[in-house]
């Protein structure tokens, strides 16, 4: 009897040091926690009842402690799962902000751009010579007319509706949105790092489709507003200007071009210059491709497109 006395001594000093071992070294859910007051009121129960004298469990003391113990445990266990749910919320937090950052600047700067200004961060050396960039340029016809009569609320919906078009385009055709000017929306390809890939003739579709687009939209919508397009290849320089609201911009001769290209197209028609017309037979030539597209000269012996 003696023998079992030390036995179950041994076990029950045992099952405390591990039972405290695993209470306060491993984190528990709240839930979980419940299990030690139980456990220790099940134990507590059994040891009063057996009948070997456990000098341990007959101090007052260490049974008002051990109880004490174990039923304040759930109450810390809940208090450190709020933490980690609050620093976890908080992580969330700054992770969906950095993404949302990261997005913006995605719609702010060819990807391969924002790739090298996050790999050296500087902005100032940002720059980038392109020799074969074709960039086309619409405006809205008939849009003036209609915002006089609407709401500003309703002309920002028909703007907000036609360029998440032309944006959907972008995404079709590979091609980068430069900028929007008032109802002017400018885009094109070039050279790597503007964009990944440079086809003048994938230009050129998407001005088309910029056309069909529109047209589709103002018949649904029965509004009169229609695009004409102005489509240039030529040099460029792009880069990232200023220190607030900066922009991935594009600057040379075939800015001042796509004006004059863009102005004087026809309504519902795209325009192309002599040097795009040209880009697309090398590009057609080099990529062994048909070009599909219906050039048709215009009988306009004043306007000269370089």
């Amino acid at each position: 009897a003696m023998l079992c006395g030390v036995a179950s001594n041994a076990m029950l000093l045992f099952f405390i040091l591990y039972y405290t071992n695993v209470m306060t070294r491993y984190p528990h859910t709240f839930a979980e926690s419940f299990a030690f007051p139980v456990l220790a009121c099940v134990v507590l129960v059994l040891e009063l009842r057996s009948p070997y004298n456990n000098p341990i469990f007959h101090s007052m003391v260490f049974v008002v402690t051990f109880a004490l113990r174990s039923l304040v445990y759930p109450f810390e266990a809940y208090l450190h799962e709020q933490t980690v749910r609050k620093h976890f919320m908080a992580l969330q937090a700054v992770h969906s902000a950095r993404d949302c950052i990261h997005g913006i600047l995605e719609t702010m700067m060819p990807p391969l751009v924002l790739k090298e200004l996050r790999a050296n961060g500087d902005v100032a050396a940002t720059q980038h010579p392109y020799e074969h960039a074709t960039v086309a340029q619409s405006d809205l016809c008939g849009f003036t007319e209609l915002a006089s009569t609407l709401s500003p609320e309703s002309v920002v919906e028909i703007i907000g509706e036609l360029f998440g078009l032309f944006d959907d385009l972008t995404d079709k055709y590979d091609i980068y949105k430069v900028e929007t000017v008032g109802d002017a929306y400018i885009a094109g390809q070039a050279e790597p790092p503007l964009t990944a890939k440079n086809s003048p003739l994938a230009v050129v579709y998407f001005a088309l489709d910029m056309v069909k687009q529109t047209a589709e939209w103002s018949r649904e919508r029965e509004e009169a507003v229609g695009v004409r397009v102005g489509v240039h290849s030529g040099r460029c320089v792009g880069g990232i200007v200023g220190n607030d609201m900066q922009r991935y911009h594009l600057f040379g001769d075939i800015m001042a071009a796509l004006d004059v290209l863009e102005s004087t197209a026809p309504r519902g028609g795209v325009q192309i210059s002599k040097a795009c017309k040209e880009a697309i037979d090398a590009y057609c030539a080099a990529e062994c491709c048909p070009c599909t597209v219906d050039l048709q000269l215009r009988d306009a012996a004043l306007l000269q497109t370089s």
